[in-house]
């Protein structure tokens, strides 16, 4: 267990680091210049099922310092800076002195307004994404603690909540090894409330699929 949990945090350590070093890097070494906004759009993307995604797109161009040509950038950016420019507009652009760097976008070149989520290369994640992370973070938490101190209530509550944010990995779950497991549990043993139990937890993942 403890290696498992060593392994997550260096996962982790390795996505959250270098973008902290960079940003760190970036607010100190790198180069302000004013660029131009060439188009922007706005659009839904559907990736499937009932989910979407509100993008908004500015097309920007710039020069480096250290460059004769103008390069053409694409960046996702919020609605509030979406909305504070138009075609046409000057805008402020940092990017890296290194060559090498600028090519990761978001990192290493970026609108000098953006917001930090913003420069994500896939643009900003929708609240409904922010809200499943920190769910899913919560729910690791309780399962750690629930695996650490014996309890069953807190393994039910993590359950219950990755449940939320897998709907369909809960119905699975569920039909093949909680009803299963508790049907024969409550034919073994009809005294101890596993029929209560199967009973409750139908209503539960049925709710909570719902």
């Amino acid at each position: 267990m403890k290696r498992g949990i060593a392994g997550f945090m260096f996962v982790l350590a390795l996505a959250v680091v270098p973008w902290v070093l960079t940003s760190a890097y970036m607010k100190s070494a790198g180069v302000v210049v004013t660029g131009r906004v060439l188009a922007t759009r706005e659009t839904f993307l559907l990736p499937g099922g009932d989910s979407s995604k509100h993008i908004f797109e500015i097309t920007y161009e710039y020069r480096p310092l250290d460059s004769t040509n103008s390069e053409t950038v694409v960046q996702r950016v919020d609605p509030g800076l979406y909305r504070s420019v138009q075609p046409g507009s000057p805008i402020q652009v940092r990017y890296s002195p290194s060559p090498f760097l600028r090519s990761f976008a978001g990192m290493g070149l970026y609108l000098e307004n953006s917001s930090p989520l913003s420069r994500l290369h896939y643009g900003p994640p929708a609240p409904e994404d922010m809200a499943m992370t920190a769910a899913l973070f919560v729910a690791a938490i309780l399962g750690f603690l629930a695996y650490l101190k014996k309890s069953v209530a807190w393994g039910v509550v993590a359950a219950v909540i990755t449940g939320l944010c897998f709907p369909l990995v809960l119905l699975g779950a569920s039909a093949f090894v909680a009803f299963p497991a508790l049907f024969w549990a409550s034919r073994r043993n009809p005294g101890k409330s596993y029929c209560f139990a199967l009973l409750a937890t139908i209503a539960v993942s049925v709710a909570v699929v719902h």
